[in-house]
């Protein structure tokens, strides 16, 4: 897609030079159009994408209830054993008692032999029958112990992984960062600024930074400003990068072929991206434009200072992480097994 939409800026660059058919330039529209269609698509698939991270990270919340509630249910069966063996020390003390008194009754009358027995047996059998349900509890309790203790290792395993790739996210981060704040130290006095939201960079460059007004031919200052970043991003082949261009919404009337704020924006975009395709060590794969003339100001353009912020030119870099995803997606395995333990019942 990128590739594809890196060909529809050159033919746009191309055109540029030479008067344009009413029939080209409706080509031109079209393909632009399908550049902004795919953008909006790549940003639903990124929401989709925090959707699915958001419901796998309320899975594991919901593990670790479970998990305390079978901690819960631990301790009372816990509980329930030692009653039983109380009830069943009790239950001996009874029939050791019984056997003595009436071994004594015996030993001097067999008028109450046969109440004597019947009562002996009925104690017995009490006895042997907290006795059965005493092993069965213990069984039950080492069986859910086990359980629990294996669910406890998973997830202690899966948030160890989660650790790890939130840390080797917020160190390639990080690290960009800082490369690109010492590569554009003097230029933040003069329209350049660098902020860090959704894991992702963003280096915003005024248009007076870049270009004249009304014109899409890069700057001499603003060549240096690419090439500089275009150094950053040859050293890290990791980072992909999103070029946004953005107008005010101040009416433009075009020239040749360029007609409007949607044309304006795109051959902005464009024209960032072939200065930094003047490196020839970055593959042109890595890098996608897109033009959002004056529908996403930065502020209200009601005056002339917040026109001049919201005309403004958005490098996205985006290193490749972990995929954070890969890692939560074990939890539907985990939860699973979970459910289907007795965990929690």
């Amino acid at each position: 897609m990128r590739v594809k939409a890196y060909i529809i800026t050159l033919m746009l660059g191309a055109m540029m030079t030479s008067c344009v058919t009413m029939e080209k330039y409706s080509a031109l529209e079209s393909r632009n159009d399908q550049l902004n269609k795919q953008h909006e698509i790549m940003k639903d698939e990124l929401a989709a994408a925090r959707s699915e991270n958001k419901r796998l990270m309320d899975q594991i919340k919901q593990m670790r209830g479970a998990i305390t509630q079978a901690e819960l249910d631990i301790a009372n069966l816990q509980q329930s054993l030692e009653n039983t063996k109380k009830q069943y020390a009790y239950a001996k003390d009874k029939y050791d008692e019984t056997v003595s008194k009436y071994m004594k009754q015996l030993s001097g009358t067999n008028a109450n032999l046969t109440s004597a027995r019947r009562l002996l047996e009925d104690r017995k059998k009490e006895l042997n029958d907290k006795e059965s349900r005493m092993e069965i509890l213990e069984k039950e309790y080492q069986e859910r112990k086990e359980r629990m203790d294996d669910l406890i290792l998973k997830l202690e395993n899966r948030d160890n992984e989660l650790k790890r790739a939130v840390g080797q996210r917020s160190k390639a981060l990080s690290s960009i960062t800082d490369k690109v704040a010492k590569a554009m130290v003097g230029f933040e006095s003069k329209g350049l600024k660098i902020d860090i939201k959704d894991d992702k960079l963003y280096v915003t460059v005024e248009e007076r930074l870049l270009f004249a007004k009304g014109r899409w031919e890069v700057s001499a200052e603003g060549l240096k400003v690419l090439a500089s970043l275009a150094k950053i991003l040859e050293e890290n082949p990791d980072v992909d990068v999103t070029v946004e261009s953005h107008t005010a919404n101040e009416a433009y009337a075009g020239r040749n072929e360029v007609k409007d704020n949607w044309d304006l924006s795109v051959m902005r975009s464009a024209s960032v991206v072939k200065a930094l395709l003047k490196n020839k060590n970055i593959k042109p794969n890595r890098i996608t434009a897109s033009g959002k003339a004056d529908f996403a100001p930065k502020v209200s353009n009601d005056n002339k200072k917040s026109r001049n912020i919201s005309s403004r030119t958005e490098i996205i870099l985006t290193p490749k992480y972990v995929d954070i995803l890969d890692v939560l997606s074990t939890g539907k395995d985990a939860a699973s097994m979970g459910a289907n333990s007795g965990v929690g019942e």
